[in-house]
């Protein structure tokens, strides 16, 4: 069948854990496998105790060199979800995370990164 639930995938891009103080993290990249894929990117924050996290959706082509997607980026500092519909123009997607804390010690922020990769080369025929 060819519909959103059976022509999709959810990929964790970070996965959700507590990033503490001034701490980076480059995600694991994802093969997407083939030309016409466009992905969802949902970060999801739980409780934070005065950091941002600034997150940046990078695509690539080798799995090496690495450009960031222009409106792949999320800036959050509380409790919230936000979602970027994107269209890479390049086979690899990977999420970064740069953690920013205001000076003080043991500061936090819980989030976590996911994509849900899909294609949208499929039209069914009773639509014109």
């Amino acid at each position: 069948m060819r519909d959103l639930l059976n022509n999709s995938e959810q990929i964790m891009l970070l996965s959700a854990k507590r990033r503490a103080d001034v701490t980076g993290e480059n995600g694991t990249a994802v093969d997407l496998k083939g030309e016409g894929r466009k992905c969802l990117v949902i970060v999801s924050v739980g409780a934070t105790s005065t950091c941002t996290a600034a997150i940046t959706i990078q695509e690539s082509a080798d799995n090496s060199t690495w450009t960031t997607i222009t409106n792949g980026a999320l800036v959050t500092d509380e409790a919230a979800a936000q979602v970027v519909d994107l269209t890479p123009t390049m086979r690899y997607i990977r999420a970064i995370a740069t953690i920013a804390s205001p000076g003080s010690t043991n500061t936090y922020i819980d989030f976590s990164v996911a994509a849900v990769i899909y294609n949208l080369r499929y039209v069914p025929e009773n639509i014109t």
